[in-house]
């Protein structure tokens, strides 16, 4: 072999790309029909920069509440200790912020979304913010802060 440190480098690579392909859906082939499917992975959970630090938990360990309109959103994001909001329906502002304080966890419930509203994540710990549809003009500021999951 002319090269042969050149194939331990890609079979390291290969065996890399593996690891990292397996912590995402995969697409697998339905009998029925030529088109590739997206087949979710049994245990999502916390990974990557998000599992540092202790893992990032939100608001798990306190109460659940559910928004269905702004002022219900900011209300419960700035309260202070742990929370888990669940956010139902579509919430909409006028280039309203709405500032995050630590140990929340903003989950959309199905087809939960946020149109012309910023998400301040600011100068704050273990935030997650999961299965919201974003958009028009709606944003998520994320600065100075550790344990955020997106």
């Amino acid at each position: 072999m002319i090269f042969p440190s050149l194939s331990k480098s890609i079979a390291l690579a290969l065996l890399a790309t593996k690891s990292i392909v397996s912590a995402f859906p995969i697409a697998t082939q339905d009998g029925d029909n030529d088109y590739p499917s997206l087949t979710k992975r049994e245990n999502a959970g916390v990974f990557g920069y998000a599992s540092l630090n202790g893992s990032t938990t939100g608001g798990a360990s306190g109460e659940s509440v559910t928004a269905t309109s702004l002022k219900e959103l900011q209300s419960y994001c700035a309260q202070d200790g742990p929370l888990t909001i669940y956010v139902s329906g579509g919430i909409s502002g006028s280039a309203d912020v709405v500032h995050v304080s630590s140990d929340k966890s903003v989950i959309g419930k199905s087809g939960a979304s946020l149109t012309n509203i910023g998400l301040s994540i600011k100068d704050v710990s273990n935030v997650i913010i999961q299965n919201l549809i974003i958009g028009k003009f709606t944003q998520i500021e994320i600065m100075v802060s550790i344990t955020i999951m997106v």
